[in-house]
């Protein structure tokens, strides 16, 4: 498949494992650059290892999505290294198991500043 995806700099947060880690492979494979950010340095370097053996390209950044300061500065990290960003596959998540039937309202809120706001900071700090 050719996605035309040369030396295109994608972001993919949470691409250390699961689905965000297929993403990243397929990517390089694609011939992007994929820049994984998660919190964890170690999975962070051991993803973007396998990538690089397999003859791809990636590139990680570590940050705490929770924490909006960190969301910037992962994108201004990419951008002055690449000087682009070409896309951005909004992919971390927490499954700490909030729901209907079991969580609060204050639960609620907690689950989604960690799992969606993070979503919203990235893109818009990553416009041009």
């Amino acid at each position: 498949m050719n996605l035309n995806l040369d030396n295109k700099i994608i972001i993919v947060s949470g691409g250390t494992k699961g689905i965000g880690n297929a993403i990243a492979k397929i990517l390089a494979e694609e011939k992007a650059l994929p820049v994984i950010i998660g919190r964890n340095e170690i999975d962070n370097k051991n993803a973007i290892q396998e990538i690089i053996e397999n003859g791809g390209k990636a590139d990680y950044v570590t940050a705490e999505l929770s924490q909006p300061d960190e969301c910037k500065k992962a994108i201004e990290e990419v951008v002055k290294k690449y000087g682009k960003i070409d896309g951005i596959v909004n992919n971390a998540g927490v499954n700490d198991g909030v729901g209907l039937e079991k969580g609060s309202y204050e639960g609620f809120i907690e689950s989604y500043h960690k799992n969606v706001v993070h979503y919203y900071l990235l893109v818009h700090h990553a416009l041009p």
